[in-house]
Formats: C-alpha cells, sequence, structure tokens
C-alpha cells in the first residue's frame, strides 16, 4: 500500500536518552492489514519507537503521520492501542472484567457501551470464561491477552505490542499470535516489539531490523534471506577454553561465525560461501579444539540471515 493508505508513517523520527542510546533518522509506515516487527539487540531502539509511536515519548526531530497528516499527541493516543511487556499495566486484585471496565471509563466510554465492549472484547481474546478471576489467578499467557483487550477497548486502528509472547508457554504463544493475525485480517495495523526472530517470520509482512538506533533493514521476511544468498553453514559441535571472541577472530577468514556455548562445549556456526563450507576437522585444528563431536553442513535460516546483517553493520 502507498503511504497516502499508512496508518501512521515516521519520517525521520529521533529520539535520544541523556545515556546516550535511542532512535535516529527512523522512517517506519504500517497500513491497514500490516504486521510489522521490530527486531533488534536489548538496547536497539524497539521499545523507545513503540513508546513514540504511542505517544509516550516527543521525538526530538521528524514528524509522525497519521492518514497522511501530521497530527497532535491527543490525535495519535485516540488512534493507537498500546499493550505494553510484563506484569505492569493491569490492577492484579481486580478482575479481568473490572480491570476493562476501568481502562473504558479512562477512554471515557459511555456506561453502556462500556458493559457492550467489554463484554465483545473478552470474547474477542477467549477470556470470557474467566472474566470474574481475579488478574492475579491468571495464566501469564490469559494476562497476555488481557493486555491486548484492554488496548482493544476504544477499537484502535494501530495496535502496538512490546514483546507480544514474552515467557508465555508454547501454547499460549500461539493463541496470542492468531488473535494477533484475525486482527489485522480485520483491517487493524499492527507493530510490535521482539527478539524472538521465527515469531516475527511466521506473523509478519514485514520487519524492520533496527541497530543503535537506527533501522538496517527493513522489508519481507523473504528479503531478509537474500542476504545469505549462495551460502552454506557449517555447524561443529566441540570442547574449547578459547572465549566466544577468540573463536571469532580465529575463524573469522572463513565467513561470518556465530557460537553457541555451554561452559567448554561449543556450537560454532560458520555462514561461508555454498562450496566453501570449512569441515569439522579443519575448525579444530584452526582452534586447537580435539576433534568435534558432531559436525554438519546446512542451509542457512533465517536466524542466520540476521545474524549475517547484524555482522555486517558493526564492522
Amino acid at each position: 500500500m502507498g503511504e497516502a493508505a499508512a496508518v501512521v508513517a515516521l519520517r525521520g523520527i529521533a529520539f535520544s536518552y541523556r545515556g546516550g542510546s535511542g532512535v535516529r533518522d527512523l522512517d517506519l509506515t504500517a497500513s491497514p492489514g500490516d504486521i510489522v516487527a521490530l527486531l533488534g539487540p536489548n538496547g536497539a531502539g524497539k521499545t523507545t519507537t513503540i513508546k513514540m509511536l504511542a505517544g509516550l515519548l516527543l521525538p526530538s526531530s521528524g514528524e509522525i503521520l497519521v492518514d497522511g497528516r501530521s497530527r497532535d499527541v491527543p490525535a495519535l493516543r485516540r488512534l493507537v492501542g498500546y499493550a505494553p511487556c510484563g506484569e505492569r499495566g493491569l490492577y492484579p486484585r481486580l478482575s479481568a472484567r473490572d480491570n476493562l471496565r476501568l481502562f473504558a471509563a479512562l477512554h471515557g466510554l459511555s456506561r453502556s457501551l462500556t458493559q457492550e465492549r467489554v463484554a465483545a472484547t473478552l470474547r474477542q481474546v477467549e477470556l470470557d470464561g474467566v472474566a470474574d478471576k481475579p488478574v492475579n489467578a491468571l495464566s501469564r499467557g490469559m494476562r497476555q491477552r488481557l493486555h491486548i483487550a484492554r488496548a482493544l477497548l476504544h477499537r484502535p486502528r494501530l495496535l502496538l505490542i512490546d514483546e507480544p509472547t514474552l515467557g508465555v508457554d508454547p501454547e499460549a504463544a500461539r493463541g496470542v499470535r492468531l488473535l494477533l493475525k484475525s486482527l489485522a485480517a480485520d483491517g487493524a495495523a499492527v507493530v510490535l516489539a521482539t527478539n524472538y526472530l521465527p515469531e516475527a517470520a511466521d506473523l509478519c509482512s514485514r520487519l524492520v531490523v533496527l541497530r543503535d538506533g537506527r533501522s538496517i533493514f527493513s522489508g519481507p521476511p523473504g528479503r531478509l534471506m537474500e542476504v545469505c544468498a549462495g551460502r552454506t553453514v557449517s555447524e561443529t559441535l566441540l570442547r574449547t577454553g578459547m572465549t566466544d571472541e577468540q573463536v571469532a577472530t580465529a575463524l573469522g577468514g572463513l565467513g561470518t561465525v556465530h557460537v553457541v556455548r555451554r561452559g567448554e562445549l561449543c556450537l560454532v556456526e560458520v555462514l561461508a560461501g555454498e562450496n566453501e563450507a570449512p569441515d569439522g576437522e579443519r575448525i579444530a585444528r584452526l582452534l586447537g579444539a580435539p576433534s568435534p563431536s558432531w559436525h554438519a553442513v546446512r542451509a542457512p535460516n533465517l536466524e542466520d540471515a540476521y545474524s549475517c546483517l547484524a555482522r555486517e553493520n558493526t564492522e
């Protein structure tokens, strides 16, 4: 969709914290039906971007466009539903229903409309069966859906979610993802911040990868895979006393190196050219390690593409 159809657009947005990190020169659009994921390491600017879209932080430069026009913060907040991460934002001793009644009142909904919206929203997030239980008696997945319900009460056109499935069990996480897909199918725009790449790939029409407050990639998940075009991944399991940095330095001439460690046991992944994947014995020799206990060569996945992109933007 073109910019005229975008629910919201950020143009050259910047925000700096006193400590240093923040967001700089960021462009982002979200249109009806979009699910956009903000990805990046902790401190990359994901939550800061979400809070600027929610009107909780004011950018130091750039502009926020709503329906193609610059709007003030009250107009932005009427457009947006925000579901924060974690336990904050709900009253644990109140029931799920009473929490939603309270937030409906804060949105200025009438008493009759509140009753209708609360009931409908509880059904929408499949919490109507536990509506009268206190929040502190609900599971983590139920509380996450209640956060989303709170954000949906005023029927926002843009839903913002920070870490939608953090700490949620797999079955509950699947329910949250299905809910977000259904909201997008009904015409909402969804922007979420996450550290979980497979979830983003499953959910999202577009990924925006942030690093040090700037965007280093924006596009559909399939296009991120182009970073790895024509490459293979060599995986070697071995023992070494080297640090991750020493391993990366020793193998740096072979390709992009990623290390997953448990004590001295390491899984060393090397993203190399299609016909250049090093064998396990070569990896072990370069590290001065015993013969590996396991070795395989596979096609790259989305996480490999993300790691390669991140490395290319720090070198």
